[in-house]
């Protein structure tokens, strides 16, 4: 693993930490060109595992998350990911599998970054 990107991925424990309340248990990324591709093991909150447990209670956690995720990059949490990157984030994907207790972010940005 590079040092840069053992760098982005201390950067997205920091900001899962600070913004989600706790550190997912494993992260893995890749970078492809000018994306970041990032892999969020374990990033469910005990709440959000008991919410789970139905239907609407998953939907609504999924909701949250991807809602959290989009607004947890969109602010000045992104100046610490283009420091290290030295690019510019000009968008964010991101879909989360409840069940799996998987998230998957794509981060696109203004220059390559491999």
């Amino acid at each position: 693993m590079s040092k840069m990107m053992q760098e982005f991925n201390d950067v997205i424990y920091k900001i899962h930490k600070e913004m989600l309340g706790q550190e997912s248990e494993k992260i893995q990324s890749v970078f492809i060109e000018n994306m970041a591709i990032v892999k969020s093991y374990g990033s469910l909150t005990p709440a959000e595992k008991f919410m789970e447990k139905t239907p609407r209670g998953a939907e609504m956690v999924c909701w949250a998350k991807k809602k959290v995720n989009k607004e947890m990059y969109s602010t000045s949490t992104k100046i610490g990911i283009e420091k290290v990157l030295g690019a510019r984030l000009i968008h964010l994907f991101s879909d989360i599998n409840i069940a799996g207790d998987l998230a998957i972010s794509v981060f696109v940005f203004d220059k390559n970054i491999e």
